[in-house]
């Protein structure tokens, strides 16, 4: 394929209203039901009970998770959260809104920053583009704290870029640059800063303007950087003795070489993981870095070679750490978007059959959704969806069928020429794929993923004052959703949960009801939810009976039902 000329369309009528409509379109994707779903399990009840543990104790310098300080992330993200909590109040929106603003505004700044690169059509398009990825989509949508790095890395970069376009005349640019990624620093630690400073330091190397950093004021953005991340690191540290070896040492240098890291994986790892988060989109990404490293030597500003460099620098750093996790790479995600909806609007504008029928082919892979379907289906005719995730195949595959039926319809108009109506349908596909999860696949798994009726039910039941127990692992939901902490037992031997069980005092734990069976039920079932169920003690039980006067008959009927109905639910785990 030969390089074609960067096509830019530049009419005023067309794209004045190009940035309300993403507004629009984002607040749609990000905003409605955001508080349907109640708060997950692992990250989310951690993250969010984390910024509770905030408002509760008033202590916003040392964020603590079950009442031990934990330093495995800095305090940004739990302060807007805890601000969010503080003035909507308690809840599933409240939690999420931070990460719902940062996605829409980082779907924002990226349209800013294309419309400066390419001009405001492939601006667009690429803001389409990352909104619809199938990982910032979810992110957006969820308590983590990758958004906010990812909003603070792309302004940052993004203002770099616009300072350096300006021929270095507006320092200004790079002061604000230092100021974002101060915020970067403080929402994920040090490679808020490293990794962009990277991508900097490189692209004024390979464009021969490295000399030229003392007209970036580098003094006023350090003054300026420091001012923004220096007054938490030193009030933390002050705070904690050990804060300095933990989170800088053991933690951010630990997780790159260690061997004992806490999540590691192969160098490749990132190589797949970006296939499948960036999906739909990045079925079109091999074409699209193919074509841009071809076409950077024609860039006036190097606005390609960035990108490509954003994208390298980040891929590369963390492929070669040891820990790693899918959510890492997401501030390479605009750069990533933005090149593929440069190719777009160069097939729109051009109509090139050579760009049809490149990205006509590239959405082959998607066929093999289908045979890897009847493969699935053929070799395990009896999945244990449903016992594992409340799951049936025909649920658990309909997202698939959606998203596969419609970009490989969209191949198929991609190479007759027509882009408008491909890209359309890539992204009409990739909005119902995320619909069909949010109304249909979530509420079947909340069951499985979320502690949230178990641990209110154990709130209610618990003396006040006391902790909630539970077996081997921690339902972090109930650190959001109860004012008390939890106790563990250790889920490698059963005498420990027999011995809490043997006191005469009143004793509730939540246990994993296939592990619970296994042990040979001790205790006496109250509720199950999902893979989890509520087991008591006898005092615990005979808490559960009518007061003296009531219906007794009744009730102790209701309750003999509603204790064989539970038991049998641990039994079965079929049972909603």
């Amino acid at each position: 394929m030969e390089d074609e000329p960067i096509v830019k369309s530049e009419n005023p009528r067309h794209h004045r209203l190009a940035l309300p409509a993403l507004v629009v379109f984002c607040l749609a994707l990000y905003f409605t039901g955001l508080g349907i779903r109640p708060l997950w399990n692992q990250d989310e009840g951690m993250h969010a009970g984390t910024s509770m543990d905030m408002l509760r104790t008033g202590d916003w310098i040392t964020p603590t998770v079950n009442g031990e300080v934990f330093f495995d992330k800095p305090a940004l993200h739990n302060w807007l959260v805890a601000v969010s909590l503080r003035v909507l109040g308690p809840t599933e929106f409240a939690a999420r809104l931070p990460n719902a603003i940062m996605g829409l505004a980082t779907v924002v700044v990226l349209f800013v920053i294309g419309r400066r690169m390419f001009g405001p059509g492939p601006a667009f398009l690429g803001s389409v583009v990352l909104a619809t990825s199938a990982q910032f989509f979810a992110l957006s949508r969820t308590v983590m704290h990758d958004m906010t790095l990812t909003f603070c890395v792309t302004a940052g970069l993004g203002l770099f870029y616009v300072g350096a376009s300006h021929d270095f005349r507006q320092r200004r640019w790079f002061i604000s640059a230092a100021a974002v990624l101060g915020l970067a620093v403080l929402a994920k630690g040090p490679a808020g800063l490293i990794l962009p400073g990277a991508v900097a330091f490189f692209y004024l190397v390979l464009r021969r303007e490295l000399p030229r950093v003392w007209q970036m004021a580098p003094g006023w953005g350090i003054v300026i950087f420091l001012a923004v991340t220096a007054p938490w690191y030193i009030a933390v540290a002050a705070a904690n003795p050990d804060f300095v070896s933990y989170f800088l040492v053991e933690l951010n240098v630990g997780s790159f070489v260690s061997s004992e890291s806490t999540h590691p994986a192969p160098f490749w790892y990132y190589v797949p993981v970006l296939a499948g988060t960036l999906i739909p989109w990045s079925l079109f990404l091999p074409v699209a870095l193919w074509r841009s490293f071809r076409q950077r030597a024609a860039d006036p500003r190097g606005e390609t070679l960035f990108l490509l460099l954003w994208i390298g620098v980040y891929l590369v750093f963390f492929s070669m750490a040891v820990s790693k996790l899918a959510t890492y790479i997401l501030p390479m995600f605009p750069p990533a978007a933005l090149l593929i909806g440069r190719l777009w609007h160069d097939f729109m504008c051009t109509r090139d059959p050579r760009l049809g029928r490149a990205l006509g082919w590239s959405v082959l892979p998607a066929v093999s959704v289908f045979p890897a379907l009847i493969a699935f289906r053929i070799l395990d005719p009896n999945p244990d969806f449903l016992e594992l995730y409340g799951l049936s195949l025909l649920l658990a595959t309909l997202p698939l069928v959606v998203f596969a039926t419609g970009v490989l319809w969209a191949g198929v108009l991609a190479y007759r020429g027509r882009p408008r109506g491909a890209f359309g349908t890539v992204t009409g596909s990739a909005v119902a794929m995320s619909g069909l999860i949010l109304v249909i696949i979530a509420p079947a798994l909340n069951p499985h993923q979320t502690s949230k009726r178990l641990v209110i039910e154990m709130d209610e039941r618990v003396p006040p004052g006391e902790s909630l127990t539970m077996l081997g692992k921690l339902r972090d939901t109930a650190l959001f959703y109860t004012e008390r902490r939890v106790r563990l037992l250790p889920d490698h031997d059963p005498s420990a949960l027999e011995a809490y069980l043997a006191t005469s005092r009143i004793a509730y734990c939540l246990v994993d009801a296939k592990r619970w069976v296994d042990w040979g039920s001790p205790g006496h079932a109250l509720t199950r939810n999902g893979r989890d169920v509520l087991i008591a003690n006898e005092a615990g039980l005979a808490a559960t009976l009518p007061a003296p006067g009531g219906d007794s008959e009744h009730d102790t009927g209701s309750l003999a039902g509603r204790e064989e109905r539970a038991a049998g639910e641990a039994l079965d785990p079929t049972l909603p």
